[in-house]
């Protein structure tokens, strides 16, 4: 995104929700605590539900991109914060990766990330410790991930049938897997599409529906991120491996 509002129209204003700005470039303005009084990317800032500021770019040559995550949604966690004032985080790895995902249609990646960032924030700041041992619905979350690999799964969904809350769901599986559900989610579609393309019985586009994916450039992509390949060369290789068996 770009800035659209000069400095100088920039009116006092109010965020009900939980709301992050990562800033990907130009000189941003915020009364942030911890923030420099102006930050040139990359920067994230993390505003409380009912912040009130004027937070701006001194001109329209920035980038960003923003994250709300409804105050309900956040109750029970945003709630811990030992502040309500705004802060200058300094972990941008899940922050980056949220921005990267932009380009993936898989909205439980999206929603995992944006509750996972308010989930370290809380953490960090309260001092927060966890299990050393995964729960027991762990297991079973990643069953029904395997299950409806194919289908469109919404973090909420798959939270709602273990009865956990998305962001318990979320840290749980990151800490004891190293992968988000979305990531998850995308490693079985994928390799659900690679052993169709093994089988050598379906056209790539019919192994593309068949996985769950209704977009094949994106598939195209997803797969060649994932394997270093077009999904045409992987059929190619193993069409010759079969053969020569």
């Amino acid at each position: 995104m770009r800035p659209t509002v000069p400095m100088e129209e920039m009116q006092v204003h109010t965020h009900s929700d939980v709301h992050f700005v990562l800033v990907l470039s130009g000189a941003y303005q915020s009364l942030a605590y911890g923030a420099e009084r102006v930050s040139h990317g990359p920067a994230l800032v993390f505003n409380p539900a009912g912040t009130e500021h004027r937070d701006c770019f001194l001109n329209l040559n920035g980038s960003f991109m923003t994250v709300s995550i409804a105050a309900d949604r956040a109750r029970g966690l945003s709630d811990g914060l030992p502040s309500s004032h705004p802060l200058r985080l300094h972990d941008l790895r899940l922050a980056m990766s949220l921005f990267r995902s932009l380009d993936d249609d898989d909205a439980v990646h999206g929603e995992a990330l944006a509750l996972e960032l308010l989930d370290t924030t809380t953490a960090s700041r309260c001092g927060e410790t966890s299990s050393r041992h995964p729960p027991p619905w762990l297991k079973l979350a990643r069953e029904l991930i395997q299950d409806r690999h194919h289908q469109a799964l919404g973090l909420e969904e798959i939270a709602g049938e273990l009865d956990v809350h998305p962001v318990h769901l979320t840290r749980a599986f990151r800490k004891f897997t190293r992968q988000t559900p979305g990531e998850y989610h995308r490693q079985c579609r994928m390799e659900r599409a690679m052993g169709l393309l093994i089988g050598g019985k379906l056209t790539t586009l019919e192994a593309c529906l068949v996985a769950g994916y209704t977009d094949q450039p994106h598939f195209y992509r997803c797969f060649n991120a994932m394997y270093g390949m077009a999904p045409g060369a992987f059929r190619r290789i193993t069409g010759l491996f079969r053969t020569r068996l």
